[in-house]
């Protein structure tokens, strides 16, 4: 098969031959497992991650069953294998691999069900929270879809405390009598929050995401280069997709009931070339469907989701995708439903609109909402059913500040506003990511 060149990495040229973890049974072989038993007596199992540093776990055991939620592998953790520093292709998985980075966990199971999951941490000692499938799919040239599982192979390519890469195969699936078989490989950096998934294999295509959710939003990609182009699910035809501008570079997807921001970004940006049709050329998508899982949309006090985004895809482009978590404080929305006039002072009384605790949340159902953050923020309001972008600077007297003055862009009805952190500014914390900080590091554009 036909290598996607991306030997320009300093880690893509490492190539290991030895292929580990094959199998998709549900646990290991009973003596695999009481020889596990005895290296966990000698002091392993999981504990929280040292600040600034990542980790990759063998879990023991291969988990094949369909899971959205962890809670196998998550209560079984006191017997999981941390694999060394330093080891790579030469080890053996005995299970299934996970990789841990600074906010979040990536899974690369065996379940014949899914892909690889991303799960967000939402506490100090780890624990996951909202998930997202991490699709691994191939676009076959007639615009047939066909999603692979499981794994092959987890292989691992570089394990440094603060850096480390792991390359996975699915199993082989056929399709109109084509064997497809997806090769990616994963990284995640000490201190960083995000992902970056790279294509190692043409059949790598696509990226898509379960994200689940109303709202997707392409910063600063309309024409004039400033204002955002938003999509939401409710405003749209059901079963089609949503296409995103060819300026796009970073595709948000807000997730309600866990306050937290899936940030697909990448680097080339333009019309994809050798097609007219937007499936093809267009870089980035949202897929709209009719009973999708609401994601915590249903519970705003505006009824149940008629639609939702069930998945954002984007396509490789044979370079690498970054996918962010950030999650708690990082974006509100809201619904106003007032009449506002162009350029006339209207007061936005920030409310916050979740009807259940999230956890790691300092705000409480049916009270107030408040900015979390110093930085550039930026105000996406929908008036009259057209969407207008307004940048908003929040600086330190601005946090906790449970109310926002605005001057609307166009004068009717106000219907909702959406409020996100997208850039810093001298009075944001050190300690703080932003999504243009990952954009920036990830792509070393300063």
């Amino acid at each position: 098969m036909k290598l996607i060149p991306i030997l320009k990495s300093p880690f893509a040229a490492l190539f290991i031959c030895t292929l580990v973890g094959i199998g998709t049974g549900a646990s290991v072989a009973t003596a695999q497992v009481e020889n596990i038993t005895e290296k966990v007596a000698t002091g392993e199992g999981y504990s929280p991650l040292k600040p600034g540093s990542v980790r990759v776990w063998d879990l023991g055991r291969k988990y094949s069953y369909k899971h959205y939620w962890p809670q196998r592998q998550w209560d079984n953790r006191k017997n999981w294998i941390l694999v060394p520093y330093g080891k790579t292709g030469d080890y053996q998985f005995h299970g299934d691999c996970m990789l841990e980075g600074q906010n979040f966990w990536v899974s690369l199971h065996a379940s014949d069900d899914d892909a690889c999951f991303i799960y967000a941490k939402k506490d100090e000692e780890g624990t996951p929270s909202r998930h997202n499938e991490f699709y691994r799919s191939y676009d076959q040239p007639g615009g047939l879809r066909t999603y692979c599982h499981s794994y092959e192979y987890n292989r691992i390519v570089k394990n440094d405390e603060n850096d480390i890469i792991v390359e996975s195969k699915t199993k082989t699936r056929v399709r109109n009598g084509v064997s497809v078989a997806i090769i990616n490989r994963y990284r995640v950096q000490g201190g960083k929050p995000y992902l970056e998934s790279y294509p190692v294999n043409e059949m790598a295509s696509e990226q898509g995401m379960h994200g689940e959710s109303r709202i997707h939003i392409s910063p600063e990609s309309l024409d004039d280069g400033q204002s955002d182009f938003l999509a939401d699910a409710w405003r749209n035809p059901p079963n089609k997709s949503v296409y995103h501008p060819h300026t796009s570079r970073m595709l948000l997807d807000f997730i309600m009931d866990d306050d937290l921001i899936w940030g697909l970004m990448w680097k080339t940006v333009g019309k994809i070339p050798g097609s007219d049709h937007p499936y093809f050329s267009t870089r980035a998508r949202s897929d709209n469907c009719e009973g999708g899982y609401q994601a915590g949309w249903q519970r705003i006090g505006e009824g149940d989701s008629p639609l939702i985004f069930t998945a954002p895809f984007v396509k490789y482009r044979q370079e690498k995708l970054v996918l962010g978590v950030m999650r708690v404080g990082h974006w509100h929305y809201q619904k106003i439903g007032a009449t506002v006039e162009q350029g006339k002072d209207f007061a936005i009384n920030w409310k916050y609109v979740h009807q259940r605790q999230v956890d790691g949340c300092p705000f409480a159902p049916g009270g107030a909402w408040w900015p979390m953050y110093a930085g550039q923020w930026r105000l996406v309001s929908s008036i009259d059913g057209r969407h207008y972008t307004t940048p908003i600077p929040i600086d330190k007297n601005g946090i906790g500040q449970k109310s926002l003055v605005v001057r609307p862009a166009a004068s009717g009805n106000l219907e909702y506003v959406m409020f996100y952190l997208y850039d810093r500014s001298a009075d944001t914390d050190k300690k703080v990511w932003t999504l243009q900080d990952i954009y920036r590091d990830a792509f070393q554009q300063f």
